[in-house]
């Protein structure tokens, strides 16, 4: 007797684990248990949990977000399709503010060039480029994709827009 339950259970045990759905019907009153499902008097009571819904993205540890490094990409007016490239370099440093350079290139090479100051707070990033023809470039901007992205407009003009990606 103790051979026909054991082997009962052994197959009702593989029958469970490969198609639950075959025991919806009554059977003997046996109990198995899995750490899939528990079978008791034929029904099966799974085990599992329902899935949790999804945030629609995934989850990710991310420290800080960081300026440091090396940008590039351009500036113009909204609606217009002429764009200004830029290259911003920010080396390593302490502290949220830092120092770095930037450079206006052109088709003949670089156009202007001078250095920067860089001020984040938060998500809000403040770019100053000094010896703008003469004048500071001021832009204010926020971290996108992750910190891969700066985009935002320029301080004294909002009509005019830009974005750098490492």
């Amino acid at each position: 007797m103790k051979t026909v339950i054991a082997s009962t259970l052994v197959v009702l045990s593989s029958m469970a684990l490969q198609a639950p759905e075959a025991f919806s019907q009554s059977h003997d009153s046996v109990s198995l248990q899995t750490q899939q499902n528990t079978l008791i008097a034929g029904q099966l009571k799974t085990n599992r949990r329902s899935p949790r819904p999804s945030l629609g993205r995934p989850n990710r540890l991310q420290g800080p977000l960081s300026v440091v490094g090396n940008w590039s990409g351009g500036m113009h007016s909204k609606g217009d399709d002429a764009l200004a490239h830029f290259q911003l370099s920010i080396p390593s440093g302490q502290g949220a503010n830092k120092q770095g350079t930037w450079k206006l290139i052109g088709q003949q090479g670089v156009m202007a060039q001078g250095p920067a100051s860089i001020q984040v707070q938060g998500n809000t990033v403040n770019l100053d480029f000094q010896n703008y023809y003469g004048q500071t470039l001021e832009l204010q901007g926020s971290f996108q994709n992750g910190g891969q992205k700066i985009a935002g407009h320029d301080v004294n003009n909002p009509n005019y827009v830009f974005a750098f990606t490492k």
